[in-house]
Formats: C-alpha cells, structure tokens, sequence
C-alpha cells in the first residue's frame, strides 16, 4: 500500500470559519485508514513546517523508520508499506 501526501496551493481562501486569516495552502493524505485528511495553513512557512510534522507523524503511526525523502523536504511524499 502506498500513502501519498500531497501539499497544495488552493488559490482560494479555505477559512470557511471568516475568523482568522485565509488558508491557502493544504497537506492532505491519499490511501490508507487517513484518506483524505488534510491540514490547511495561512503561509507557506507553516504549510512547510505542517506537511514536514503530517509525514513524521504518519510514518511514525504506521511504524516506518524512513522515509525516501525524509531528508530532502519535498511538497509531495510518497510512504510505501510495501518496502
């Protein structure tokens, strides 16, 4: 099985809550029990940080030790269960 975690840009604002400043950026998980799961962030500096935080946190939660591009920061990463 492979997990997909992509991080966007929406174009749009997100906040559909109107408090708070518009979200613009989203990580979000493709297969497995999380499919579907997303994170949206107001800046790019906290879509790095948060997408970075989504991968350890679900590596870590499915017990994968590494990950292929733990240590090159990528918008889209890739955890095969398969390896």
């Amino acid at each position: 099985m492979v997990l997909e975690l992509v991080q966007f840009f929406l174009v749009i604002d997100h906040n559909f809550l109107v408090k708070g400043p518009p979200l613009v950026f989203e990580t979000m998980v493709f297969g497995g029990e999380r499919d579907q799961d997303c994170w949206r962030y107001a800046t790019w500096q906290e879509a790095e940080v948060g997408h970075f935080k989504a991968v350890r946190e679900l590596r870590e939660q499915m017990g994968i030790e590494e990950c292929k591009h733990e240590q090159f920061f990528t918008i889209y990463d890739i955890l095969d269960l398969d390896d």
